[in-house]
């Protein structure tokens, strides 16, 4: 701030120079007269705009650290509220929500075929029955080795679809690779494995490309810094040429880091949206191969990250990084590590 006042000084006296040097020019000696003019108080005025402008900066930026310490401090979630999509209700309010973010009505009568076929196939193995339900239980059991049983006695061969999948299945028009890749990270070998044996026609040799680029693993450094993995998977994204269409549905990616691989992988994904019957958020995901579709209600993408830091950054190798969110290509506005992770 005191070299902007030196510079705004000698702005000044260069200007009062100036008139001065005209007014002597245009005028006889006898005729000058010495220009008045009240330095001190200029200079005063001078000062008092710079104190104001560093009050505003050091206001707006003690704002910033406020709200950044307000996210930090905000107490983590106890609870969810949650639905395995079984209810009529809370199919219409997704199916009404899925369309009103842009998804096309077909996709969206695909995904809900799929969840109606894995829960008339598991059946009764701890899914809720009517609307959405909350649970103090942050991670929902359910019976595994019942599912297993059911579903591989009527699909031997298809192993269903995990979360990649289905966020692929339902935002996969949303995005585009600009350049795919033919390679096959070894962490979407299941994923592959799915897509061969689905009989789903969507999966062509081109949209297979598309998929694997979008979830490929991502060599990374051998870094604890989260931030340098986040801009290594931006860095990736960007190079890949992957482009998120302007929607209100977006991909949530919650990256691990690998010390083995030595690189970043999508973990888990799903799908965000907001809802058309409230002022919730949606976010869509299918937990695993083996467990069920699942949609959670909630107020704020800071819950969202509560729920799945809570989930996924529970222990992590000492040498490797604690995992991160991306929403798209951006890291998810109200990300924080798990605070009960010491």
């Amino acid at each position: 701030m005191k070299k902007r006042i030196i510079v705004l000084t000698l702005i000044v006296a260069l200007l009062l120079f100036a008139s001065c040097k005209k007014d002597v020019q245009n005028v006889s000696d006898d005729a000058y007269e010495e220009p008045t003019v009240d330095i001190e108080a200029l200079m005063s005025s001078m000062q008092k705009e710079s104190e104001d402008l560093e009050s505003s900066t050091e206001e707006s930026v003690e704002e910033s650290i406020t709200e950044a310490e307000a996210k930090e401090n905000a107490e983590f979630i106890k609870e969810i509220t949650y639905s395995n999509l079984k209810s009529d209700e809370v199919k219409k309010e997704l199916i009404d929500s899925l369309k009103a973010a842009g998804i096309a009505g077909n996709t969206v009568k695909s995904f809900i075929g799929q969840v109606v076929r894995y829960n008339e196939t598991v059946g009764d193995v701890g899914l809720t029955e009517e609307g959405f339900v909350k649970s103090e239980n942050l991670i929902p059991e359910y019976d595994v080795l019942k599912i297993d049983e059911k579903w591989l006695a009527k699909n031997p061969e298809f192993i269903g679809y995990d979360c990649r999948l289905t966020s692929f299945l339902l935002l996969g028009d949303m995005i585009t690779v600009e350049n795919p890749s033919s390679e096959l990270s070894p962490e979407l070998f299941m994923d592959n494995d799915a897509i061969d044996n689905s009989g789903n026609s969507i999966f062509t040799e081109e949209r297979i490309q598309k998929f694997n680029t979008i979830f490929a693993g991502i060599p990374a450094k051998l870094s604890k810094d989260v931030s340098v993995h986040v801009e290594e998977a931006k860095e990736y994204m960007k190079k890949s040429g992957i482009l998120f269409k302007d929607s209100d549905a977006s991909l949530i990616s919650v990256y691990l880091h690998s010390d083995l691989d030595n690189n970043i992988f999508v973990g888990h994904a799903g799908v965000l949206l907001p809802s058309v019957v409230d002022d919730s958020l949606l976010f869509i995901e299918k937990i695993s191969f083996q467990e069920p579709y699942q949609v959670l209600k909630l107020n704020n993408r800071q819950e969202l990250n509560d729920y799945l830091m809570n989930k996924y950054d529970n222990w992590m190798p000492p040498e490797t990084a604690r995992p991160f969110i991306m929403e798209n290509d951006e890291l998810l506005d109200g990300y924080r590590l798990n605070v009960n992770i010491k």
